[in-house]
């Protein structure tokens, strides 16, 4: 089925939303990771499948568009270093597999996989977006950079 246009919503536009902005149409890398995600794992709760509404997103699609995500988000790491690093974790996860995990099982697995101090970061974040510990356990800005920057290398390695 052809799509004429879709709207995504996230706790991160509630202000504007609120505020009366009007969303206008744009293309954004991040609209192709919700439009795969949702194809592989919409539980419709009225109507038919996703699978029948929303287009199929390849493997190939999805890394170009974590690509051209990388650089911003890594940036945005001072005013949101929880949700970058478990963003981080998640584009690991996706760039490797193919397949879409929840920030908190993403970051679980990242944490296993490296150890370390990148493992203690995650598994901070992990906590605290889970609500069992505050986001000053994260750690310094200096710590958070250099994990970041780990995460980053290893997306990018898998792109």
């Amino acid at each position: 089925a052809a799509m004429e246009s879709i709207f995504v919503y996230g706790e991160w536009l509630r202000e504007a939303f609120e505020a009366g902005d009007v969303p206008q149409p744009l293309a954004d890398p991040e609209h192709t990771l919700v439009l795969a995600q949702a194809h592989r794992q919409a539980v419709p709760i009225a109507g038919p499948d996703a699978t029948d509404l929303l287009p199929e997103i390849g493997i190939a699609q999805v890394r170009e568009a974590m690509r051209r995500l990388l650089p911003g988000l890594v940036e945005g790491l001072d005013g949101d270093a929880r949700n970058v690093v478990l963003t981080l974790a998640r584009m690991w996860w996706t760039a490797g597999t193919g397949a879409f995990l929840s920030k908190d099982e993403a970051a679980e697995k990242a944490a296993v996989a490296f150890g370390g101090r990148t493992g203690e970061v995650l598994r901070a974040a992990r906590r605290a977006y889970l609500g069992l510990a505050g986001d000053a356990e994260l750690g310094s800005p200096a710590l958070l950079r250099e994990v970041a920057g780990h995460l980053s290398r290893e997306i990018e390695a898998r792109l």
